[in-house]
C-alpha cells in the first residue's frame, strides 16, 4: 500500500473519454477558467472523524488472513472448510455441490438452513456428517426442492483476520517512499490527499464544462442515449427506476436527471480537450520513469499484464494508461490552485425575503460529484450456487 492507492482518490472518479470526440478536431475548443476556481471552505475541509475513518480503511486494506488450526467453531467465525453434498439415493455428490477449501463466515446465512449451525461447537480438523434438506421452494435450483441430502464437511482451520497498528514501522514500510515516516507525517499526508480529493470531486464536472466547445444535437443526444442506457442495466439490475438509480447513486433531485445527463455528455465531449490544453499551457507531462512506476504498481496490484492493463484502460476508461496519468495529473494541478472561500451565509431578513430558495439551489450545487463506479462480482459464487441460498 503505497502512494498510488492514495492517489487512486483523484483518478478513480475520472469520467475520461479520449475517445469520445474522434471525429472532432477539438479546433473550436475554448478553454474556461481553471485556476484560482472558487471553492467553499467546508468542501476543501477533511474532518478529523472522516480522516480516522479512512486510517481505518488504509489499515484494512493491509490486513493479513492466517489460519488456526485449532479451536472450536463459534457464531461470527470465519472457517476454511471441505465439503461435498449427496443427495439421498445417489451414490456422488452432485454438480456444484462439493469444494475444497471454502471459506465460509458463520452466520452468514450463505448455505441451506442447518448447514452453518451444524458446525458450531464442532472443532478444527473435525469431519461433520450433515442430514438436512433443500427448501420446499429453491430458486437456486427447483429441481432439488424439498430433497433430503447430507453433507460431508471437515473444518480444516478457523481463518482470522489480523489488522495491522498504526505505528511508524507501519508507516515507513507503506510510505517511505513518499518521505513520510512517522504516523504524525502520515496523517498530514493522508489528510492532504483526502482534501484534494475532496476538492477536484466538487468541481471537476462544472469547471470542465466552463470551457466552449461547438457540440452537435446529434452528437450530443448519442451520448445521452449512451448513459441512459449504461443506467437503466444498472437501475433493472437492482430493481428499481432509473430515476431512484440516479436520485440515489448521483444524488440528484426527482426531474432532474435529463438536465444531468446532458451536463455529462457535454463533459465527456469536453474533459479530454480540457486535459490537453492545461497540459501544455502549465508543461503538465508523464515522464517514462512515472509511467514505468506506475505501470509497475497497477500491474502488481491487479495481477496483469502491462498489455492487460493498457487494455483495460481502453475498454473501460477509453483512454491508454498514459492518458490516464496525465489526466490525474492535471486534476491535481487544478485542486491546488483553487481559491477558499467562505461558505455562504445568510441573514434572517434575507431569509424572510425569499432569498433562501436561491441559497438551497447553491447549496445543491455544491453538493454535485462526478463519479464513475467500477462494480465487481464475485463469479465463483455461481459454482456453488445449488447449495446456496439468494
Amino acid at each position: 500500500m503505497k502512494k498510488k492507492i492514495l492517489a487512486v482518490a483523484l483518478c478513480v472518479t475520472m469520467a475520461m473519454s479520449f475517445g469520445a470526440c474522434k471525429k472532432k478536431d477539438g479546433s473550436d475548443f475554448k478553454l474556461g477558467k481553471y485556476k484560482e476556481v472558487e471553492v467553499q471552505k467546508s468542501i476543501a475541509t477533511i474532518t478529523d472523524e472522516y480522516l480516522d475513518q479512512y486510517i481505518d480503511y488504509v489499515l484494512q486494506q493491509s490486513a493479513t488472513t492466517k489460519q488456526v488450526k485449532k479451536g472450536k467453531v463459534k457464531e461470527g467465525d470465519s472457517v476454511n472448510i471441505d465439503y461435498e453434498g449427496i443427495l439421498d439415493g445417489e451414490k456422488d455428490p452432485f454438480q456444484g455441490g462439493s469444494a475444497t477449501g471454502q471459506t465460509l463466515l458463520i452466520g452468514s446465512d450463505t448455505f441451506i438452513d442447518g448447514f452453518e449451525d451444524g458446525l458450531i461447537g464442532k472443532k478444527v480438523g473435525e469431519t461433520v456428517k450433515l442430514k438436512l434438506q433443500f427448501p420446499k421452494e429453491y430458486k437456486n435450483d427447483p429441481d432439488k426442492a424439498g430433497k433430503k441430502v447430507t453433507f460431508t464437511v471437515t473444518i480444516n482451520a478457523l481463518e482470522v483476520t489480523e489488522v495491522p497498528e498504526l505505528n511508524d514501522e507501519f508507516v515507513k514500510k507503506n510510505y517511505g517512499e513518499n518521505d513520510v515516516s512517522t504516523v504524525e507525517e502520515f496523517k498530514v499526508f493522508a489528510k492532504e490527499r483526502l482534501e484534494l480529493s475532496q476538492i477536484i470531486n466538487a468541481i471537476w464536472t462544472d469547471t470542465v464544462n466552463g470551457s466552449e466547445m461547438t457540440i452537435s444535437d446529434k452528437d450530443l443526444e448519442s451520448k445521452m442515449d449512451s448513459l441512459r442506457s449504461n443506467d437503466e442495466a444498472q437501475a433493472e439490475s437492482m430493481s428499481v427506476n432509473v430515476e431512484q438509480y440516479a436520485q440515489y447513486y448521483y444524488g440528484i433531485k426527482e426531474g432532474e436527471y435529463e438536465d444531468y445527463l446532458k451536463k455529462q455528455a457535454e463533459f465527456s465531449f469536453k474533459e479530454p480537450h480540457f486535459v490537453k490544453e492545461v497540459a501544455e499551457k502549465e508543461n503538465i507531462k508523464v515522464e517514462d520513469s512515472e509511467y514505468n512506476e506506475q505501470m509497475e504498481y497497477y500491474s502488481s496490484y491487479y495481477s496483469r499484464s502491462q498489455d492487460e492493463i493498457e487494455s483495460m484502460y481502453k475498454e473501460y476508461y477509453n483512454m491508454s494508461f498514459r492518458e490516464m496519468i496525465l489526466a490525474s495529473k492535471v486534476r491535481e494541478f487544478v485542486a491546488k490552485n483553487i481559491k477558499i472561500v467562505e461558505d455562504e451565509t445568510q441573514s434572517v431578513s434575507e431569509s424572510a425575503s425569499g432569498d433562501n430558495k436561491d441559497t438551497k439551489a447553491q447549496e445543491d450545487k455544491d453538493k454535485e460529484t462526478s463519479t464513475t463506479k467500477a462494480d465487481k462480482k464475485d463469479d465463483s459464487k455461481q459454482d456453488k450456487e445449488s447449495t446456496e441460498k439468494k
